[in-house]
């Protein structure tokens, strides 16, 4: 996949460039690779009766194949009606329109090398959501060490779902 990108030089003139970004084949590929990642989503539905006391979650399961101890993560999730269309991704007690794409942290999840966490828990979304497919992906970390990771693959990735019908 091609994309024309437009750079203006300091100078005023504008310089055309080619730039190719990575297919979902290859992108998914990619953060399977990678040594944190989300292994497993699930929607659960908590209870069918009293949504706004129980809201659905939306769950991202994380695996730490690094070294290191994960103090902190912050998830991205997109999502997508019956249709494979787009939807903003709310809280349940968010006040805004919601996001196509929505950025969750994950606080003091303590997460040690060779463990995965989030099977306990989710993010809460409205009850009146229309969500039938979502995806995940881990945008960052911090350690306890204090090293902080930024995924190299999120703006491709954000690219390629924020606001796109499902293929």
């Amino acid at each position: 996949m091609l994309k024309e990108a437009i750079f203006e030089s300091k100078e005023g003139s504008k310089n055309k460039s080619v730039v190719e970004s990575i297919s979902e084949s290859e992108l998914l590929s990619q953060l399977d690779a990678q040594e944190l990642g989300i292994i497993e989503t699930k929607y659960v539905v908590q209870d069918t009766e009293y949504k706004s006391l129980y809201p659905d979650l939306l769950q991202a399961i994380i695996r730490n194949d690094t070294k290191v101890d994960i103090k902190n993560a912050v998830v991205a999730f997109v999502a997508w009606d019956e249709n494979k269309l787009p939807v903003k991704v709310k809280g349940s007690f968010d006040f805004s329109d919601g996001s196509y794409v929505q950025l969750v942290n994950y606080n003091d999840i303590n997460l040690i090398p060779g463990a995965s966490y989030g099977n306990d828990s989710g993010f809460e979304i409205d009850e009146t959501n229309r969500i039938q497919h979502f995806k995940a992906i881990i945008v960052s970390y911090e350690s306890f060490e204090g090293t902080n990771w930024e995924n190299p693959l999120f703006m491709e990735w954000k690219e390629l779902y924020e606001g796109k019908k499902l293929n």
